[in-house]
């Protein structure tokens, strides 16, 4: 999971990785303009990799609480 890692910090997209425990090894938090830019960034960046067996995705519905104020631009 080492190249992984590594790999995933040099996207600008990706603002969050965590290492997690359950079904999934990891939960990113990936910033994008629209669903279309999204999907292309997974499909290049995160489901082409190596060691991605399986992709679950999930969408912010409505924001309750931010740890901090983002400006995406």
């Amino acid at each position: 999971m080492d190249a992984f890692e590594e790999s995933i910090t040099s996207f600008e997209q990706v603002i969050a990785c965590h290492c997690v425990s359950g079904v999934y090894d990891y939960q990113l938090t990936v910033l994008a303009k629209d669903l279309a830019e999204f999907s292309e960034f997974a499909r290049k960046n995160i489901n082409g990799f190596p060691s991605v067996k399986d992709v679950c995705t999930a969408f912010v519905v409505k924001e309750v609480k931010a740890p901090v104020n983002l400006m995406v631009g």
